[in-house]
């Protein structure tokens, strides 16, 4: 062994300065919105009295009902109705020929929508 100085070069830490100043950047956020549509109220259909053989015999009887639905914006709702509970025997979807029952008895019906009332 040589003969050292015996001194160890002095080793001297700095401390770390942190930079205050902020930094930003900019996050992509994106999410896809599927399209949607509710029915938010059913209002139903009631013919009254429908006497076959008198009134009604040469003059319709008519009856309202409503579907409201609610979609959301740049929705836009498609409604189909089915043939109904008691269709009859060449009914389709195409071609619905629709029927009420009371017991064994039927009575057919034609439901049809107010075009003045369809979105333009």
């Amino acid at each position: 062994m040589t003969a050292a100085s015996g001194l160890l070069p002095l080793l001297t830490a700095q401390r770390a300065h942190a930079q205050t100043s902020p930094q930003t950047s900019n996050i992509n956020v994106q999410a896809t919105v599927k399209a949607a549509c509710v029915i938010k109220g059913v209002q139903d259909i009631n013919f009254g009295t429908y006497d076959p053989l008198g009134t009604h015999y040469t003059q319709a009887l008519d009856a309202q009902g409503q579907v409201s639905v609610q979609c959301l914006p740049g929705t836009q709702a498609t409604i189909r109705l089915n043939q109904g509970s008691y269709p009859a025997a060449l009914s389709s979807c195409l071609v619905p020929l629709r029927r009420m029952a009371s017991g064994s008895a039927r009575l057919p019906y034609f439901l049809y929508r107010d075009s003045s009332l369809l979105p333009s």
